[in-house]
């Protein structure tokens, strides 16, 4: 009989960016940066995986998007690069390696923002 794992789930802010950490801290992170009309909680399957590989998983809502669904704040790419720029300042110096997965409009943002600064990248169109 296979036991099921809870999979810790911790809920912030970052810089009024709503977002949630899944797992046990680790020195490993995945960005897990979802795609056009998707959510934070999109997350979740992934992490579970990820978890169990030793690495903890950050998500967050774009513009526009779960919990910023109905704020002023446009979804448009200078927008976006801006949260991805404000999520990589607070996860830089938190995490000895640092890789992303990223669907659709969340991976094109990423790749605006993140030229060069992620040791691996999965990119889901």
């Amino acid at each position: 009989m296979n036991a099921e794992v809870i999979l810790k789930k911790e809920k912030l802010q970052i810089e009024n960016i709503p977002a949630v950490f899944y797992g046990e801290d680790s020195e490993k992170l995945y960005l897990f940066v979802h795609g056009k009309l998707s959510k934070k909680e999109e997350a979740e399957n992934f992490a579970n995986i990820a978890v169990n590989a030793g690495y903890q998983v950050l998500s967050f809502d774009l513009p526009e998007h779960g919990e910023r669904k109905n704020h002023p704040y446009k979804c448009t790419v200078q927008n976006g690069v801006h949260d991805l720029t404000v999520i990589h300042e607070f996860i830089k110096n938190k995490f000895a390696s640092i890789s992303l997965y990223a669907c659709s409009l969340g991976a094109y943002f990423s790749l605006v923002a993140y030229p060069r600064r992620l040791n691996f990248s999965i990119l889901v169109s």
